[in-house]
């Protein structure tokens, strides 16, 4: 095998390790670190000639040698996973109905870190202009359903971390400084469609191709017919209702009065990172992130020293 898709494998390995995650060869294909372009079928045969001790093969796994007790974790969390996606699917349902939603995508690599006491973090892409009362009602509809994540309750609970307008989806500005910002590769390639009638996700990708200068297999996400969610007649009725009633000047104020009432709450929150000059919280009129306890950093640090 060629020294360089060694490499590329290995790397990739030791990111998804932090995780205790390992891949199965169609997995190691699709997440390929930086490795060359090469054909299913060119991949595959380079795989079976792999001569690399810090990688075991066992029980259809790619891993670290020594990780074999990963496989065990993995299976386990496919129930946690299948668990926590039929929470996200309810909440798509709620959601459909609420003007100016797009798309709405379960992210922060549910299936590769989740654990039992997990939250549900969501990504939400909304119409241009309108980010502020969709957020408003958003969050409100999902108190009112007692599926929102608090301090107090996370466990199996929706997060509402992250939103974005559909006209700016290339997030290569809210990279961490130390390049490459890995994490966030493997965020957009690992984001999980569950409701998108207007295809936002191939978007994203288009506008993320600096992502594959990382991640380089052009795969498409297969999301489970059990998982996705689709407007019907009612949803689409309600939906269109309001954004005809919030259209031009007399939306932009109910927008505004939104953006206001939700402004004023954030500044007094005074333990918030809002202030500080990264990407962790983003408050603006294209994106809102609060990840308050952005981990990219940490991730970046452990993948660099691993492979080192």
């Amino acid at each position: 095998m060629d020294n360089a898709l060694s490499q590329s494998i290995y790397h990739t390995l030791v990111y998804f390790d932090l995780f205790s995650y390992p891949l199965t060869r169609e997995e190691l294909y699709q997440y390929l670190w930086e490795g060359p372009k090469l054909s299913y079928a060119e991949f595959f045969k380079a795989l079976e000639q792999l001569d690399d001790d810090r990688i075991v093969f066992s029980e259809g796994y790619y891993m670290l040698a020594g990780k074999q007790a990963h496989i065990t974790v993995r299976r386990k969390r496919q129930w946690f996973v299948a668990k926590k996606m039929k929470i996200a699917k309810k909440a798509a349902k709620l959601y459909r109905y609420i003007p100016f939603v797009q798309a709405v995508y379960v992210c922060n690599q549910i299936q590769i870190g989740v654990d039992k006491d997990s939250d549900i973090d969501v990504f939400i892409v909304v119409k241009q202009g309108r980010i502020w009362i969709t957020r408003f009602l958003v969050t409100m509809i999902t108190a009112l359903r007692g599926i929102r994540r608090s301090n107090k309750k996370t466990t199996d609970r929706i997060c509402l971390s992250f939103y974005g307008v559909d006209t700016a989806l290339n997030f290569s500005a809210i990279r961490i400084d130390s390049s490459p910002d890995i994490y966030l590769a493997y965020w957009l390639k690992t984001l999980i469609p569950i409701y998108d009638p207007h295809h936002v996700y191939r978007r994203i990708q288009l506008e993320n191709t600096w992502a594959d200068a990382h991640v380089r297999s052009k795969y498409e996400v297969h999301v489970s017919k059990e998982w996705f969610v689709k407007d019907h007649r009612m949803s689409k009725i309600v939906k269109r209702f309001f954004e005809i009633a919030w259209k031009g000047a007399y939306g932009d104020m109910v927008n505004n009065l939104a953006k206001g009432l939700q402004d004023t709450k954030m500044k007094k929150n005074r333990k918030s990172i809002q202030y500080e000059a990264d990407s962790r919280v983003i408050i603006s009129d294209n994106i809102l992130k609060f990840h308050e306890n952005d981990r990219r950093k940490l991730f970046q640090k452990l993948w660099q020293e691993a492979v080192a």
